[in-house]
């Protein structure tokens, strides 16, 4: 039997994790584990959530990123199945066809994006969307608090529209070529003017990881409300669960949006076509 392990942190104890990503990077390497044992008919072993890790509490970010909260814990045989991982027989992603198929071997994912490819940040337009309801539907049957969060999705009409955005660590200037830092409240508020304009009648819900930051001139504006979701994994859902996502350049967004199939909103450099494939407003 093959089976294929989504590691997320350089030191992974099988039950937790020293340090780690944010939840949405975390999912790129488990949609590749989960998308290739469906292709290969083999075993998809769920990842240890739980990270420990010092950077939020020093920086002061509300969500520290623990994800003690997120899902439910693994059951005894899925724990026992993580043996596998102390075998000889154990290839990265790229190397698939070195593993020897007459015994059982793990295919170990890392990072966010697929380096076989020759695109960096390829992301979502390397996976294949026949798998994608079939993995939200094992998180969200593993999700902690299911009740509040079905109740919650049901407020949310595909109509509404909702904004992501993103401070806490998220770097004010990015790399050179790097599209992944914070836009400024200036756009926000443009954008939220153009929408009130427009859609009267819409509710906006912003989602953010610092909702201290907001800044009064935003709140103000009419129709709108801040979300607390239970957890990360929540308010990826919900924020999904909308039609049209004013998006940050976090993959936190990018989930959201290739999740529900939405239309995304953002600005002129951002250049998030390279990564998803949905409809895309420029303002």
């Amino acid at each position: 039997m093959i089976f294929h392990y989504p590691s997320l942190s350089q030191r992974d104890f099988l039950i937790f994790r020293l340090r780690g990503a944010g939840l949405a990077n975390h999912l790129f390497p488990m949609y590749r584990a989960f998308q290739k044992s469906k292709e290969t008919g083999g075993v998809f072993l769920f990842p240890p959530m739980v990270q420990l890790k010092l950077g939020t509490f020093i920086r002061g970010e509300k969500d520290k990123r623990m994800y003690f909260n997120l899902f439910n814990p693994r059951k005894i045989n899925e724990l026992f199945q993580l043996k596998v991982l102390f075998s000889k027989n154990k290839f990265d992603e790229h190397s698939f066809e070195l593993l020897k198929n007459d015994k059982d071997g793990v295919i170990i994912y890392k990072g966010i994006e697929d380096l076989s490819g020759s695109n960096k940040y390829y992301f979502f337009k390397s996976f294949n969307q026949e798998y994608k309801e079939e993995f939200i539907n094992m998180l969200i049957a593993r999700s902690k608090k299911r009740d509040r969060l079905f109740s919650e999705l049901s407020s949310i009409k595909k109509d509404d529209i909702c904004i992501h955005i993103r401070r806490g660590d998220f770097p004010v200037k990015g790399l050179k070529d790097d599209p992944f830092r914070q836009i400024s409240d200036e756009w926000f508020i443009k954008v939220l003017g153009y929408l009130v304009r427009e859609f009267p009648r819409k509710k906006i819900r912003i989602f953010t990881d610092d909702p201290t930051s907001l800044s009064n001139e935003l709140l103000s504006i009419k129709n709108i409300s801040v979300d607390s979701s239970y957890n990360a994994w929540h308010a990826i859902l919900k924020m999904s669960a909308h039609g049209t996502i004013v998006a940050s350049t976090s993959t936190f967004s990018l989930w959201s949006a290739f999740i529900g199939d939405q239309k995304v909103i953002t600005n002129n450099e951002s250049n998030l076509s390279r990564f998803i494939n949905n409809e895309i407003q420029v303002i």
